[in-house]
């Protein structure tokens, strides 16, 4: 509200030469500082309750229909907003802040039509108005129309290339249309203009979504980067370990399994995953110790015992590979 309280006080401003003269003029003009104040001072049930005042000792001042707008909308009653605010534009319709509280009124009361048709009146007003460039966009989203929300946040960026939550926002829901490389181009813009660890995470999922050796390798570069910037996010290590899992990167599997436990220590599948990824690159010594582990806290896990029993073949144990492998028959419902 703070840019439309500005616009009303300049309004005001100008108007106080132009009001009327004698004892109406001077009505008006005492009324243009009571409201201002009250505007200023957030006071909206002060409007609404000095308002039947202000009609008596100023009848023709057209500006009280719209701060009882600004007032109704305040308070929740978007009813008597829309009502206010219609009075307001049947007298003075040159305002593009009469019609955008309305339009956001007639959004409360799902009357998405309305609203729209009053945005659309403010851009005519004000070609290009980023505020309700982005109504517009959220009423499409409102009525569920993905397309159209892309399609309004694409106006929004030809005024303001750089608007980092516009660029987010398209990019997520061009993820939602499987439009992936659109979404990249739009966090890299984003990255660009103001990097941050979250805008790296989103572009990281966006290119571990295409599963190419190019793109994980990007996302893996995307997770780093957001790792150095401070964030420790599960998030991370997840999506930064499937990327891994995926490239067959097992070293650094084993390091975010690492990550991963110094949060949760107690967790037996992420215990479990760590020493299958110790085995796959051949440290069989410790796989079997997380095997221990697992099997300690979870002794009847067939796949731990399958792990440790492959492990200890791998090292030449063959008695412990022996008992493992009885384990798991026994465990499995076998002799």
């Amino acid at each position: 509200m703070k840019k439309i309280v500005f616009t009303v006080a300049l309004a005001f401003i100008s108007m106080t030469g132009f009001a009327q003269s004698g004892d109406e003029a001077a009505a008006i003009n005492k009324w243009i500082d009571t409201y201002a104040q009250l505007n200023e001072a957030k006071n909206w049930n002060g409007m609404v309750e000095q308002a039947s005042e202000c009609k008596k000792e100023a009848p023709t001042w057209e500006w009280l229909d719209y701060y009882l707008g600004v007032a109704y909308y305040n308070l929740g009653n978007y009813v008597s907003t829309i009502n206010e605010m219609t009075d307001f534009i049947a007298k003075i319709d040159s305002v593009p802040a009469s019609f955008m509280i309305r339009a956001k009124a007639y959004v409360k009361e799902n009357e998405f039509k309305a609203a729209l048709e009053d945005f659309n009146h403010v851009l005519k007003l004000k070609p290009n108005d980023v505020n309700a460039l982005i109504e517009k966009a959220n009423l499409s989203l409102a009525q569920g129309d993905n397309t159209a929300y892309i399609n309004d946040l694409s106006e929004v960026l030809k005024v303001e290339p750089n608007n980092i939550d516009v660029l987010t926002n398209r990019a997520v829901y061009y993820m939602k249309d499987n439009r992936i490389e659109d979404a990249i181009a739009d966090f890299t813009t984003a990255i660009n203009a103001k990097p941050s660890a979250d805008l790296y995470i989103k572009r990281a999922t966006a290119n571990y979504s295409l599963k190419t050796n190019e793109s994980l390798a990007a996302a893996i570069s995307d997770c780093n980067e957001a790792e150095k910037l401070g964030m420790t996010d599960n998030d991370l290590y997840n999506l930064r370990l499937a990327c891994s899992q995926a490239t067959k990167n097992y070293a650094d599997m084993v390091k975010d399994y690492d990550n991963l436990l110094l949060k949760d220590s107690e967790n037996i599948n992420l215990i479990l995953g760590r020493g299958v990824a110790k085995y796959q690159m051949n440290d069989f010594k410790g796989a079997i110790a997380d095997m221990d582990i697992v099997i300690t806290k979870d002794p009847k896990n067939v796949k731990a015992y399958q792990v440790r029993a492959t492990c200890k073949t791998k090292i030449k144990d063959t008695a412990g590979a022996q008992a493992d492998a009885k384990k798991v028959k026994e465990l499995q419902g076998g002799l």
